[in-house]
């Protein structure tokens, strides 16, 4: 078995760690520099880790520039607005990932991965090289409308919002520039969406859930194609699990009188994983769920207890069958017991959406489709979002369910103004048939004689 790896922190400069610009303790006025023929100025910063530290800025062809850009930086330090180092893109965010936010914010391991993989894939290929005070808002926004995944896009617009505040706070920035980013970019990307949405074609790319229909469809397919898969879409589609939880599910947590299932537990990687263990025991650890309303109770309809029932049969078959098995009581598990692995949907998964041509859609999203089909059914948005391990209601109808545009027929009105007020051209038949001819000869003869 391969080891699994370890977190690696990237060495960052130790001007990281002195926190913001407290205060300022001002030393002479101005100094010139022989050697460089140029005036510079200097003082002392105070901040919040304790820690003084002198600042020098130079490089003024004249005395009163630099007294001008001495006044400056006084009143920026007033202001908190003053950077008094000057750090690359990639040097910031190697801090605010393994520094801030996996020491100081405790972040779990599949958030750190998350953010880490924006991070290396986007934002340092692009903007890495560049220093952090000459960034620019435009390059942040290039960046997130270059991600093709909505929801890696919106991930990483939190990120960028969320780090950007950082700088800011600690005087690596002079200004958030990423102040309401993410409205900006969603304005940006639903203008470009409406732009290519011509075509029926690119109206199927976007598809965002399944309905009902196509559901039942992917699962009668999927049981006879991929019946390893079955019962975790099963269970994906009907209640809204995440991946982690499916894997965690066992059957001492079903409750087959009640019909209803306990959520307590799921499987992923710690933070404190030894390294040294294997990679699958590194990815199999039992840990809490992801929030308080994650512990919860959810409903089984009947179908989906019938599949279990014969998953337990199977599950007992392969208990006397396999000489390695290991009894552990996980409902969706290999042939030896051992649950699945993070990624087990990926492959089989991708297999049905190619072979029978669905729209693709992230197994992910079943969730969604979950939602979207519970409120088109007029089912409650409080007990969907209790089912979905949700803190409100109204996260789970913004975020989670999608809502078609509301359409309204006023053709019956617009006949009755119409008709009330007259406005319908005249038919043909009614119009005035009268030629309006040209005289004769006659006509203008007689009228050039009366002249003459």
């Amino acid at each position: 078995m391969p080891k699994g790896k370890s977190i690696e922190k990237p060495s960052v400069k130790d001007t990281f760690f002195l926190g913001s610009v407290v205060s300022c303790l001002p030393g002479r006025s101005i100094s010139f520099i022989t050697s460089r023929k140029r005036y510079s100025f200097r003082f002392k910063l105070v901040f919040q880790s304790g820690v003084s530290k002198s600042i020098q800025r130079g490089g003024f062809p004249t005395r009163k520039a630099a007294q001008l850009a001495r006044d400056d930086a006084l009143i920026q330090i007033c202001r908190k607005q003053f950077v008094p180092y000057s750090y690359t893109v990639k040097e910031f965010y190697d801090y605010w990932l393994w520094y801030y936010m996996w020491d100081e914010k405790d972040i779990s391991y599949n958030t750190y991965m998350t953010y880490r993989n924006i991070i290396l894939n986007y934002i340092d290929p692009a903007l890495g090289t560049i220093s952090l005070p000459s960034l620019k808002r435009k390059d942040l926004i290039q960046v997130l409308l270059g991600i093709p995944s909505p929801n890696v896009r919106r991930l990483a617009c939190a990120v960028v919002s969320s780090s950007m505040q950082v700088a800011r706070d600690r005087n690596y920035i002079s200004c958030n520039i990423a102040m309401k980013i993410t409205a900006e970019v969603n304005r940006l990307k639903r203008t470009e969406e409406q732009r290519l949405m011509s075509t029926p074609a690119a109206r199927k790319q976007t598809a965002k859930v399944y309905s009902s229909a196509q559901l039942s469809r992917l699962q009668n397919v999927c049981r006879q194609e991929e019946p390893s898969l079955y019962l975790p879409m099963l269970l994906a589609a009907a209640t809204g699990l995440r991946v982690s939880e499916l894997r965690a599910l066992k059957y001492d947590n079903i409750d087959f009188l009640n019909k209803c299932a306990s959520i307590e537990t799921q499987l992923g990687r710690t933070k404190d994983a030894d390294p040294d263990k294997n990679y699958h025991s590194m990815q199999f650890q039992e840990k809490k769920l992801k929030t308080i309303n994650s512990r919860r109770k959810i409903v089984l309809p009947d179908y989906v207890l019938t599949e279990i029932l014969l998953e337990r049969q199977r599950y007992e078959h392969n208990r006397a069958t396999e000489p390695d098995f290991c009894d552990l009581g996980y409902v969706c598990c290999r042939k030896n017991g051992l649950p699945y692995g993070q990624n087990f949907y990926k492959k089989p998964y991708q297999r049905l959406l190619k072979k029978y041509n669905f729209p693709k859609i992230d197994w992910r999203k079943l969730r969604n489709s979950n939602a979207t089909i519970l409120a088109n059914e007029k089912v409650s948005m409080k007990a969907i979002s209790k089912n979905l391990g949700h803190s409100s209601p109204g996260f789970t109808n913004t975020v989670y369910v999608e809502h078609q545009p509301l359409v309204y027929d006023l053709s019956r009105q617009m006949e009755e103004y119409v008709l009330l007020h007259g406005l319908l051209p005249e038919s043909p038949a009614k119009r005035s048939s009268k030629v309006n001819a040209f005289p004769d000869d006659s006509a203008y003869m007689k009228y050039f004689s009366d002249k003459i």
